[in-house]
């Protein structure tokens, strides 16, 4: 992307999809707050070790690909504006259900953490790009804490006529992410509202399944 973009002086602009695993991996039942400045050094450290699973090994690479970004904008005195945009958990409507390429998560596998509508960010990349008043951004994309019993809760509000039982699941995500309002103001500003909530998230993630319920 950097080297593509010194041939093209008309790119003034890029937005680079990151992760909230680049600031912190979910740390259910710990409260502690981050910010816009917060990097996940812990993911980074722990990819060397034996144990490392995939979500460090995610998390790192996002944090790697973060600095060398900012690496090579300070090396070449760059122009080019990036803004980063890092969001957590999807959960919202689905373009093309049977090609989703996504297995179903067993009970255990998704701990609690934070969620974003797909739609909202979507919004944050398009403000990323055009907003002139974006400027060297990283903007979370994280709408609040959720576990899997809170979709589980709006799955019988929706379909009350499947059963649907309660999954073991860790304490609830403590994190606070400072600086959010940031990404609410602009949704806002923009669109007309903040955040979509998690009821209409998980209500059109899944729509398609409806007659099935």
């Amino acid at each position: 992307m950097p080297t593509a973009s010194a041939n093209q002086p008309s790119m003034k602009c890029f937005v680079y999809t990151s992760s909230s695993f680049a600031v912190t991996l979910p740390k259910p039942g710990t409260p502690f707050t981050v910010t816009a400045n917060t990097f996940n050094d812990e993911a980074v450290q722990w990819i060397s070790k034996p144990d490392a699973d995939g979500a460090a090994i995610y998390a790192a690479s996002k944090v790697a690909a973060e600095r060398a970004i900012s690496e090579w904008l300070q090396e070449n005195n760059s122009s080019l504006v990036v803004n980063t945009i890092l969001p957590n958990a999807y959960i919202g409507p689905i373009i093309s259900p049977v090609n989703q390429g996504i297995q179903p998560r067993r009970d255990g596998e998704v701990p609690a953490q934070h969620f974003v509508n797909v739609q909202d960010d979507a919004r944050l990349h398009v403000i990323a790009l055009a907003h002139p008043d974006v400027q060297e951004e990283r903007i979370f994309a994280v709408t609040a804490p959720f576990s899997i019993n809170d979709i589980v809760a709006i799955l019988r509000k929706l379909y009350p006529k499947r059963k649907w039982e309660d999954l073991q699941e860790d304490e609830q995500d403590l994190c606070v992410f400072d600086g959010v309002q940031r990404a609410e103001q602009l949704l806002a500003e923009a669109y007309g509202a903040g955040f979509i909530g998690l009821e209409e998230s998980v209500k059109g993630n899944v729509a398609d399944l409806a007659g099935d319920c």
